[in-house]
């Protein structure tokens, strides 16, 4: 619970097993490793002795410290008490008797996709938990996308930065950092690579890969052992919230260094062997929590102990190392697990411009993962004072009118923005300009971008931004992706305007032309997104006899009887079983409350309305439907996300004369403007 507060036995027994699994995959191949031909017993290959349980915590590589003091409980007597042990052992015997030599011979060599490594890790969740999966947003980068991402900061780092080896720099800085209570001035290397949300390792994998290709493209074995221990592992930084993938980073790391990745007559001459002690720079953390204060972790037991170890050290690399490049592909997950004080008053600045709060009634979009991530992004540039950002997230901020004062803000604290768009997004019903199937990058129906940001840090008055895009299939999309790079890609300028800011050409958009019409919200006044009933299965019915049988059962029966009865499923923050029944209790119930409710295009049905907020209804919007039930009226109903619906043309626009539900239109979005107040 250190890093997971709300995180409930079930996912904790889920989240163990899974790292015991991966962690004994590890251990198996250390031993593997550490084999020599002579120490071989018959009938087990690959193996130096028995590989046991109880001799895993061994063979767990030591740049992971976490992980090996995890497998150090499974020495302790509570363990052979345990039921299930005889599982964690039969998991033994299968990896002891397993091919580890032909498993990885592969390592590397394939697509990712096909990598063992990964698949043990990315094809076994989508298979095993997809729930969770997509609950976690945990999505495995193509690597052309990577590709393109760490080829264009290493461009960005040589010609914006002047450090002719990009990437593989090894000059240093001069920094302030808090040791005790004293602040003393230490040397740091200038280009502090981190992935706050590093997964499997996939980033990280393809920078270290960049720059051995560099040395061995001028044969420079012999500098390269050093490079490794001085200049690269000192380097590279991950955070990771999830244990299982945290554990298949670490391994794929140490053994990209190690070699397993290339032939062996290379691997003789380019591995690298991590050192006693020498740990990877990959931390069990989540990103978005953070203090500036030294963290005070007393906790019981050498697991919990471990935890608390490496939430300190993330601490201190959060708050004090200059990173200069923060890359990744953060997770999406519109409804966030992250919600601490810390992010959630870091990300008030995509609430507002020059000081003035955006009038947006729907803003949790803006409380999604990806934004909070490009948010932390921007904060620790920002308190570098200068460095990179490379993301490939969502699409939706680059413009939507919801997230205005987040794309203001980045404006506002990068010099140059790259904003590439590879559309995709099915929900949209996106098509390439030819027409032609317009296919996504990852496995999702959600549109993505990359965003590259640039902050010098000479404070330059003129800001850019840069866009471009990139439509067709999965297949042409990587290859484009493979041939270009920052330099290369055909950029428009862009001059975003306000009051939207959006990150689009105006031509191709038609801003300009849309900003000299007069705003529908000045000529009708008042508006409000129509009503979120949040329950409808027990909100919204056919006829009045509907939902007076609904609304009279609903008060009869007790909060879980009533759950259960009409299947209302877990309470959410602004609707919950126990709201609704005090609503309808406080109410009457009084049939006079009954009233029509236009619930989809020429789809009217009945609803119970009080107008109480968090009540039966969960989100009525009182202070514009009010004028909806005063008497007879018309509203004009407009969907702000009309792109949705795949035409040419916006025309989601309809007309109301009762109260109207906010999914009126295919994906939500509908504003109600009544015509008369």
């Amino acid at each position: 619970r250190t890093l997971l507060p709300d995180i409930t036995n079930e996912q904790f027994s889920d989240m163990f097993a899974q790292t015991l699994g991966y962690g004994l995959f590890a251990a198996r191949i250390q031993h593997a490793n550490l084999s020599s031909l002579e120490a071989r017993p018959s009938g087990v290959r690959g193996a130096r002795g028995d590989f046991t349980r109880t001799g895993a915590a061994r063979e767990i590589p030591k740049s992971n410290p976490f992980l090996r003091n995890l497998f150090d409980t499974m020495h302790s007597a509570d363990l052979e008490e345990e039921p299930f042990i005889g599982f964690v052992d039969d998991l033994t015997a299968v990896l002891a008797h397993s091919d580890i030599e032909a498993i990885l011979a592969s390592f590397g060599k394939r697509t990712k996709q096909e990598d063992p490594i990964l698949h043990f890790y990315e094809t076994f969740l989508s298979e095993y938990d997809p729930k969770e999966r997509k609950r976690r947003g945990v999505y495995y980068t193509p690597e052309p996308v990577v590709s393109y991402i760490v080829r264009s900061v290493d461009i960005l780092l040589k010609e914006k930065f002047g450090l002719k080896d990009g990437l593989a720099d090894t000059s240093t800085i001069e920094v302030e950092v808090k040791e005790g209570d004293e602040f003393v001035k230490r040397k740091l290397p200038k280009v502090l690579i981190l992935d706050p949300a590093c997964g499997t390792g996939t980033f990280l994998y393809a920078v270290v890969d960049l720059i051995r290709n560099r040395f061995m493209e001028r044969s420079d074995a012999g500098s390269w052992q050093m490079f490794v221990k001085d200049h690269l592992i000192p380097r590279i930084y991950g955070f990771e919230l999830q244990m299982a993938p945290y554990a298949v980073a670490h391994l794929k790391l140490a053994m990209q260094l190690a070699g397993h990745d290339l032939d062996p007559k290379l691997r003789e001459k380019w591995g690298y062997e991590i050192e006693k002690d020498q740990r990877l720079h990959v931390y069990l953390t989540n990103s978005l929590e953070f203090t500036e204060h030294k963290l005070q972790l007393e906790l019981p037991g050498i697991l919990e102990r471990s935890i608390a170890a490496e939430a300190r050290a993330a601490q201190a690399i959060k708050g004090e190392l200059p990173i200069m490049v923060v890359m990744g592909n953060p997770p999406y997950a519109g409804h966030s697990a992250n919600d601490n004080y810390w992010i959630r008053d870091l990300i008030g600045s995509y609430f507002e411009i020059e000081g003035e709060r955006i009038k947006e009634r729907q803003v949790k979009w803006l409380h999604d993962d990806y934004v909070k991530f490009m948010r932390f992004a921007q904060w620790r540039i920002d308190r570098t004072g200068h460095g990179i950002l490379g993301f490939i997230t969502n699409h939706s901020f680059l413009d939507n009118p919801t997230f205005r004062a987040m794309r203001y803000c980045l404006m506002s604290s990068y010099e140059d923005l790259y904003l590439l768009d590879l559309h995709g997004n099915s929900k949209k019903k996106e098509k390439a300009p030819d027409g032609s199937a317009d296919e996504n990058v990852f496995d999702i129906q959600q549109g993505v971008s990359v965003t590259i940001g640039l902050k010098v840090g000479k404070n330059k008055s003129t800001k850019r931004q840069f866009g471009q895009h990139c439509f067709g299939s999965r297949e042409s999309k990587y290859d484009w992706l493979w041939s270009y790079d920052i330099n290369s890609t055909q950029w428009n300028d862009i001059h975003p305007e306000p009051p939207f800011y959006q990150f689009e050409d105006s031509a191709f958009t038609g801003n300009a032309e849309f900003q000299e019409c007069r705003s529908i919200q000045e000529i009708f006044g008042e508006n409000s997104v129509g009503i979120v009933t949040a329950r409808d299965k027990l909100t919204v019915h056919w006829d009045e006899t509907g939902i007076k049988n609904a609304v009279s059962t609903m008060i009869k029966l007790s909060v879980e009887e009533a759950r259960n009865h009409f299947d209302l499923g877990a309470d959410a923050r602004d609707w919950k079983v126990s709201f609704a029944k005090d609503d309808l209790k406080e109410s009457g119930p009084n049939w006079d409350k009954i009233c029509k409710i236009l619930y989809r295009p020429f789809d009217t049905r009945f609803t119970y309305y009080t107008g109480k907020i968090r009540g039966f209804i969960g989100q009525p919007g009182k202070r514009v439907m009010r004028h909806m039930l005063a008497g007879e009226n018309l509203a004009l109903c407009v969907g702000r996300s009309g792109a949705v619906v795949g035409g040419n043309e916006w025309n989601v626009l309809y007309c109301a004369k009762y109260v109207d539900d906010f999914n009126l239109f295919y994906r939500g979005g509908n504003v109600n403007l009544p015509l008369y107040l």
